[in-house]
């Protein structure tokens, strides 16, 4: 007979969702990124949303996503930008990875790069399609 939740439920009873969670003091728990988003850096497992949360601070960030892209050995984070409109000219790719290395720890520095577009693409429901914004960012690599 199968299982109602197949490869998800373990012989243990744990349910393996694919997302990230913590607890919090009060023992709630929070769903903060799934594990098929994130990647590897020098054996550190990095999670697009710390770095996208750091960007999305910014003044005139519209929207954000981070992507690995496949580099010699591992995967670089790399930043697909979305400028909000009365700061088109104002912020540069500079600025970005500044902000990054100064915040975050060095294995979550932004060493692919930041790359900008008029927008992100999304599903029907609004979440942003991370396989769509990698091949962009490997298209917008190649024509540097």
């Amino acid at each position: 007979m199968d299982q109602p939740f197949g490869d998800m439920l373990d012989s243990d009873g744990w349910l393996h969702s694919g997302d990230v969670g913590r607890f919090d003091a009060d023992g709630y728990l929070y769903v903060v990124d799934r594990k098929k988003e994130m990647f590897k850096y020098n054996n550190f497992q990095i999670s697009p949303t710390e770095i996208e949360c750091v960007v999305q601070e910014m003044e005139g960030v519209a929207a954000v996503c981070v992507v690995g892209i496949p580099g010699e050995p591992n995967d670089l984070a790399t930043a697909l930008v979305v400028r909000k409109n009365d700061c088109a000219e104002v912020m540069d790719a500079e600025q970005i990875v500044r902000k990054v290395n100064l915040q975050l720890p060095d294995y979550k520095h932004l060493r692919g790069g930041v790359y900008f577009a008029k927008e992100l693409p999304l599903t029907p429901s609004g979440k942003v399609l991370r396989r769509k914004v990698r091949e962009m960012i490997m298209n917008l690599m190649d024509n540097k």
